[in-house]
């Protein structure tokens, strides 16, 4: 059976990726960055479905000319809607990049200043050259074990 294009189902679908961006934006905005990947395939299938339903929409005119006046702006008000969503989640994302690329300043900076500050002979008889360690320090991974 061939699937036909279905005006309140592409409502529906569009409501429910509006929502889903938008708690993506909460999420972001409370840096709960792990949260948003839980949402990643409820989005996902949610747009393959609404361009399954635009396609669907597009491959007959009469689709277009079944649309009433009310379709039609209720569509507008749905592509308003979703076009604020998309514009508040982008000024999250912006806002939550700013903390990353300043966090990690931070820490270089702090490192930076650490080894500069090295600087002479301390027990185990290191010494900065330069801002960098005289003698070979070990690296250390996260989780490995001597």
């Amino acid at each position: 059976m061939s699937k036909k294009f279905d005006f309140y189902e592409m409502v529906n679908l569009t409501e429910s990726l509006i929502q889903v961006i938008e708690t993506e934006s909460e999420l972001l905005s409370k840096f709960k960055i792990k949260k948003i990947a839980e949402l990643q395939g409820e989005k996902d299938l949610l747009i393959a479905r609404l361009e399954e339903q635009r396609d669907l929409m597009e491959s007959e005119k009469k689709n277009h000319e079944s649309l009433t006046s009310d379709n039609i702006n209720t569509l507008r008000r749905l592509a308003d809607r979703y076009e604020d969503a998309l514009s508040e989640y982008q000024v999250e994302l912006f806002k939550a990049s700013s903390v990353n690329e300043i966090t990690v300043k931070i820490i270089a900076d702090t490192v930076r200043d650490h080894v500069e500050r090295n600087n002479g002979y301390g027990q185990n008889g290191t010494r900065a050259v330069n801002g960098k360690l005289y003698s070979p320090s070990a690296a250390i991974k996260i989780n490995q074990q001597f």
